[in-house]
């Protein structure tokens, strides 16, 4: 199915730019998360077509579990470890509650993608990483 193989090819995209992001040492933690979650949003022409994709076809297969479990997309799996990793590294303390924050992560993250297809105007890829980057500042300044 058409479908399927845009899901698919959407996904790997995404996967193969995540993971020349994951594999960079240059860069410091903080900004190897921020990047990394810079991938999940339509900061640009290409992501905003994946994005238009995704969200359509996980509109459609949330009822097509046999087909397609949108509910497991991969994406707050990714999340939770974004969060590990940044407690490994020492950027969230052991005292914030991850499971709560990886979700409140979750919804920041979708809520930027849906946002940015429905006003790109207003919610460009510039004003996406300032969100992230603020959120993640306060959220890793909270473990301090």
């Amino acid at each position: 199915m058409l479908g399927i193989y845009a899901m698919t090819l959407v996904k790997e995209r995404a996967t193969a730019r995540i993971g020349n992001i994951a594999i960079q040492e240059q860069i410091s933690p903080k900004e190897q998360i921020i990047r990394l979650l810079l991938e999940l949003v339509p900061t640009n022409q290409e992501k905003m077509a994946e994005a238009e994709v995704w969200f359509a076809f996980t509109a459609y297969f949330r009822h097509k579990q046999d087909v397609f479990d949108a509910m497991h997309d991969g994406i707050y799996a990714g999340l939770q470890k974004v969060m590990n990793y940044a407690e490994q590294v020492g950027l969230l303390s052991k005292k914030v509650d991850k499971e709560l924050e990886t979700e409140r992560l979750y919804a920041i993250i979708d809520g930027l993608a849906l946002h940015a297809l429905l006003d790109p105007k207003r919610l460009d890829g510039e004003r996406m990483e300032s969100i992230l980057v603020q959120h993640l500042a306060e959220l890793f300044e909270r473990g301090i």
